[in-house]
């Protein structure tokens, strides 16, 4: 016998893992290009974070370590997008241990 809700919930099911699926293809693509690319970011300006001073433009390490948005980048274009923002000015990078411990640290 056919159950219709048992039905609905396997679609609803499928459509969430579809629409995830998706938005990590989506995503995952613009952040190799990327690490890849030479951003040219100028004029950064400086805020002070306690007694540190940091730039105003941070960067968020999230989606290099993969699990949330996607399968994330390898390690040396992970480094080199990080090392690219560095070359750029930016000293304020985001990361933390929810990322996967110490994954974004390394």
């Amino acid at each position: 016998m056919f159950n219709q809700e048992n039905n609905q919930s396997s679609r609803r099911k499928f459509i969430q893992q579809t629409a995830m699926a998706g938005a990590g293809l989506i995503l995952i693509n613009p952040l190799r290009m990327f690490a890849q690319a030479q951003p040219n970011i100028t004029n950064i300006t400086t805020r002070k974070l306690g007694k540190l001073e940091v730039s105003s433009l941070g960067f968020g390490n999230m989606t290099l370590s993969g699990g949330h948005y996607g399968p994330g980048l390898d390690k040396a274009s992970g480094l080199r997008m990080i090392r690219n923002a560095y070359e750029q000015g930016v000293t304020f990078f985001d990361t933390a241990e929810v990322y996967g411990p110490y994954v974004n640290e390394e």
